[in-house]
C-alpha cells in the first residue's frame, strides 16, 4: 500500500507562496479552488466597518518537498522553475469557515478516468492529510448543509470543491457526498452587464452589519454571523434607496467566500423575477476584478478567474450560470465529508 508524505509549506514566506502561485497557475481552471482560498481566506480591505478576525495561517502542504519548486542560491530563494513530479498533489485548510479543506491533483485536468496509480496516489495524500488534521492540527468540521442529517456521524472533515474522480476511491473515508456543477467565467477584460436599476429605485451596495439576519436565515448553508460579516467588503446587495441615515432594505446579495467562489446568491421573493440575480452576479464580477490578491494572483476570485459552484438539482441556479455572459460549465465537483478513520 503506498503512503504519502506531506511537505507543510511556511505561507508566511513571500518565496514560498510565490513559488506555490506560480505551480498553481500552470493548472488552471482546476487549481483555483486552492488558489482562491490563499487569496481570499483574510477579509480584504473596504471603506466599510472593519472586520477583524483571529485567523492563524493558513495551514498548506504539497505531497512533494517544496524545495523542488525554486532553487536557492547563497543570495537566497528565487525563480521558480518545473521541477516537481508530474503526479502530485496540494491541500490547503482554512480556519475561516468551518475548517474546510481545499484538494487539488494534477490529475484533476485530465480528460479521462483516474487510473490505478493516480487512486492510490490521491488515497496515500488523504490518509496522511486525515492523520494531520486530527493528530497536529486537532481541526474538524460540522456539516453546513441545513437539509443534511448530523446524527450519528463520526467526526471528520470537510473538503469542498473536489473534483468527482476522486469520490470512488475515498469511499471508505466519506460520509456525505454533494454533487455540485462547477461554472466558470475566465478573466476578460470588458464587461457587460444587462440592465440598469438607477432607475427602479434601487441602489447597490454592501452586505451590513444590520443585513446579518437576513443573509444567515436564508442562506442553505449554515455560516456563523462573524463569517458572514467578514465577507461584507467582498459582496454586492441591492437594496432599496432610502433618503434617512438607515440602508434601505437589502433584497438581493452574493458574495465571495473564503475559498474565492462565488456564493451565497439570494433573492427576496416579492422581488424575483425581476433580473436582480443577474445583475448582483455581474457587478460582484465587476468588484471582484479589483479586490487586491496574494503575490499577483488577485482579480476576480483568483488569476482573473470567477466561479460558482451549483449544488446538483438546483435548477433555477444552473439556469441563470448557463446564461449569463462569459460563463460556461467546467466539471462536477463535490462537498465531500470525510470520517478521520476509514469504515
Amino acid at each position: 500500500m503506498e503512503v504519502a508524505t506531506l511537505h507543510p509549506l511556511d505561507l508566511g514566506v513571500l518565496e514560498v507562496r510565490a513559488a506555490l502561485v506560480g505551480l498553481l497557475k500552470a493548472y488552471l481552471p482546476y487549481s483555483l479552488p486552492v488558489l482562491g482560498t490563499l487569496c481570499h481566506t483574510h477579509p480584504h480591505s473596504s471603506q466599510s466597518e472593519p472586520v477583524k478576525l483571529d485567523v492563524p495561517l493558513i495551514f498548506a502542504c504539497t505531497s512533494f518537498d517544496p524545495a523542488l519548486l525554486y532553487r536557492q542560491p547563497s543570495s537566497g530563494l528565487e525563480e521558480v522553475v518545473s521541477r516537481h513530479p508530474d503526479l502530485f498533489s496540494v491541500i490547503v485548510i482554512s480556519p475561516v469557515d468551518n475548517n474546510q479543506g481545499r484538494f487539488f491533483c494534477s490529475a484533476d485536468a485530465a480528460p479521462d478516468g483516474a487510473s490505478d496509480a493516480e487512486n492510490s496516489h490521491v488515497i496515500a495524500v488523504m490518509e496522511a492529510f486525515l492523520s494531520i488534521v486530527r493528530g497536529d492540527l486537532k481541526l474538524s468540521s460540522d456539516i453546513p448543509l441545513k437539509t443534511i442529517e448530523r446524527e450519528g456521524l463520526d467526526p471528520g472533515i470537510l473538503l469542498g470543491s473536489m473534483h468527482i474522480k476522486w469520490v470512488p476511491c475515498l469511499e471508505k473515508y466519506s460520509q456525505r457526498v454533494v454533487p455540485c456543477m462547477k461554472y466558470i467565467c475566465p478573466p476578460r477584460s470588458r464587461l457587460s452587464f444587462s440592465k440598469d436599476i438607477s432607475g427602479e429605485g434601487l441602489i447597490v451596495s454592501e452586505i451590513q452589519s444590520s443585513d446579518i439576519h437576513a443573509v444567515v436565515s436564508t442562506s442553505h448553508v449554515a455560516r456563523s454571523n462573524e463569517y458572514i460579516l467578514s465577507r461584507a467588503p467582498s459582496s454586492v446587495c441591492i437594496r432599496t434607496s432610502d433618503t434617512s441615515p438607515t440602508p434601505g432594505l437589502p433584497i438581493a446579495w452574493a458574495l465571495i467566500h473564503s475559498d474565492g467562489s462565488i456564493g451565497t446568491l439570494h433573492v427576496q421573493p416579492e422581488f424575483r423575477r425581476r433580473g436582480l440575480a443577474r445583475v448582483v452576479i455581474e457587478q460582484l464580477v465587476e468588484k471582484a476584478q479589483s479586490l487586491e490578491g496574494l503575490d499577483g494572483a488577485g482579480g476576480g476570485g483568483a488569476m482573473g478567474w470567477n466561479w460558482a459552484d451549483v449544488i446538483h438539482g438546483n435548477g433555477h441556479g444552473e439556469g441563470l450560470f448557463e446564461s449569463l455572459d462569459g460563463w460556461e460549465k467546467g466539471w462536477v465537483c463535490c462537498w465531500v465529508f470525510l470520517r478521520f478513520f476509514p469504515a
